[in-house]
């Protein structure tokens, strides 16, 4: 599995969630300052690939982000959703053909921000595992 196959597993795990509107392979910062971004989103970013004789192990951030309501009433749900989305793009992650284990190595965090709109979410970071045999098919 190479970069681009990952991200593009990523993707279509991330939009097989009911509640996923669009995936974006880069930063928030840069995905969610456009204009008309459809909401519920998730972001992907790889920041990091290292490997030995048998692994590459690609170092990741995913993000799930989605538009608070003027007043923030949805503050509560949007962390539920983002908590529940999270680890459930991770959970099929796991099962996905040729990742051999993923480990996170990070608390899920939430935020709320202003981009273009006033969104809130989560991000965890986490590594996916792949043998390196399987990366030069």
């Amino acid at each position: 599995m190479n970069l681009i196959e990952l991200y593009n597993t990523v993707g279509a795990v991330s939009l097989g969630r009911p509640n996923v509107n669009s995936y974006h392979p880069k930063s928030p910062y840069i995905a969610l300052q456009e204009r008309e971004v459809p909401y519920s989103a998730m972001c992907f970013t790889v920041e990091g690939i290292r490997e030995d004789e048998e692994y590459r192990v690609f170092e990741c951030n995913l993000y799930y982000a989605d538009r608070l309501q003027q007043d923030g009433s949805n503050w509560i749900e949007i962390q539920n959703d983002a908590y529940l989305t999270l680890y459930s793009v991770i959970d099929e992650l796991r099962e996905a053909e040729g990742i051999s284990g993923i480990e996170t190595t990070s608390q899920l965090q939430f935020f709320n921000q202003r981009m273009v709109d006033y969104v809130a979410g989560a991000w965890i970071t986490f590594e996916i595992i792949i043998p390196i045999d399987f990366c030069n098919e």
